[in-house]
């Protein structure tokens, strides 16, 4: 075999083995999505979660005492401070952000205290049935944590249509490779892939999603 039908024979190879590696496993039989009031339990219902009551008081300065809620975000919003992110902290680290933001923007010496206030049960389960929590990554304009409405009909939300809600896609997404992650019973994460694209076209119905699903949009890979 001559020099340069080897040097193809070895590239060809090595593209079948970079493709095979990338690969994801997918699953296109993806389980039920899970509605919220079919919600996994918390692991650690002390730590501050959207929707949380906390009140703020500054020992420096009793302008900033007031009663705070935590925002979709994650955060609090404190007047002549902006956003301070608040989800999934205990007491304890939600006084030091605090301090710390305070610290860097108002005061020389901020002494904080942060105590949750009790919730409204009927107002928060009422709040909890209307909306899902999903997660969103790759190339789009918003990712992160995000608290999906729950159409009024009560159908779960579509893929497509959640990524329009939350801000949309970047500029060089690949919507035809976009990826649906889901656990199953046993806790083992499985993964469909979507044509968005299709499903902006009208040619296949959006995908309807649940609570704790992840959605990754990837970007587009350019050959040069």
């Amino acid at each position: 075999m001559r020099p340069h039908q080897l040097f193809r024979l070895a590239l060809a190879s090595l593209s079948l083995s970079l493709t095979s590696c990338q690969s994801p496993q997918t699953d296109s039989a993806l389980p039920a999505p899970r509605l919220p009031n079919q919600a996994l339990p918390t692991t650690n219902s002390q730590n501050f979660q959207v929707g949380d009551q906390l009140e703020l008081i500054v020992e420096e300065d009793p302008t900033f005492n007031a009663n705070y809620e935590v925002r979709d975000g994650g955060y609090i919003l404190i007047p002549k401070v902006g956003r301070v992110p608040i989800l999934g902290l205990t007491r304890e680290a939600a006084e030091n952000q605090v301090t710390q933001a305070l610290q860097k923007q108002q005061l020389t010496k901020a002494t904080v205290f942060v105590e949750r206030r009790a919730k409204n049960s009927a107002q928060q389960s009422a709040q909890n049935a209307t909306r899902i929590s999903v997660f969103i990554t790759g190339s789009v304009i918003r990712p992160g944590q995000h608290y999906v409405p729950l159409p009024t009909d009560g159908r779960p939300p579509g893929l497509y249509e959640t990524i329009l809600v939350t801000g949309g896609m970047a500029k060089f997404a690949d919507d035809s490779k976009a990826k649906l992650m889901r656990a199953d019973s046993q806790g083992v994460r499985r993964t469909r892939v979507v044509n968005l694209k299709s499903i902006q076209s009208g040619l296949t119905p959006d995908v309807p999603i649940g609570e704790g699903d992840i959605i990754n949009v990837p970007e587009k890979v350019f050959g040069f």
